[in-house]
């Protein structure tokens, strides 16, 4: 079939949601859910290609976070789905002693400025994301 013996398999998404894919070639999956991903992709593959594809996406791993500044162990960590900013400060053993607890600090993948944030509410993190968090001043 068009000299590709199989299309299944491992496909890697880039940090600007770039992906490419056997026969149609590039397409963005830049905030698009798994489902989502998969019609868009049977859809191109029906354009010419295949009579009634079957596509199926599921994510197999996510790009770390990161988190720094004054929590116990700063570092990369493994992306869990609905993660906060707080979630991801248990994650890193918590805020140490000096810490400012009340906002956060983070860098969006794929962005050059990070941004304040209050811990009033939940603040979601993404895949790629930097948190930092602040020393508290008296």
């Amino acid at each position: 079939m068009f000299g590709e013996t199989d299309l299944t398999g491992e496909y890697d998404i880039a940090a600007d949601g770039s992906m490419t894919f056997p026969l149609i070639g590039a397409l963005n999956a830049m905030d698009l859910t798994p489902e989502q991903l998969s019609h868009a992709i049977a859809t191109r593959l029906q354009r010419g290609y295949l009579r009634d594809p079957s596509v199926v996406v599921s994510v197999i791993a996510y790009r770390p976070f990161y988190i720094l500044g004054e929590v116990e162990h700063p570092g990369a960590y493994p992306y869990a789905p609905n993660l906060d900013a707080m979630s991801a400060v248990a994650v890193a053993g918590g805020f140490t002693y000096r810490a400012n607890r009340r906002r956060v600090f983070i860098r969006h993948a794929g962005q050059t400025d990070e941004q304040p944030y209050t811990l009033r509410q939940a603040v979601p993190i993404q895949p790629g994301d930097t948190v930092r968090v602040g020393e508290r001043f008296f």
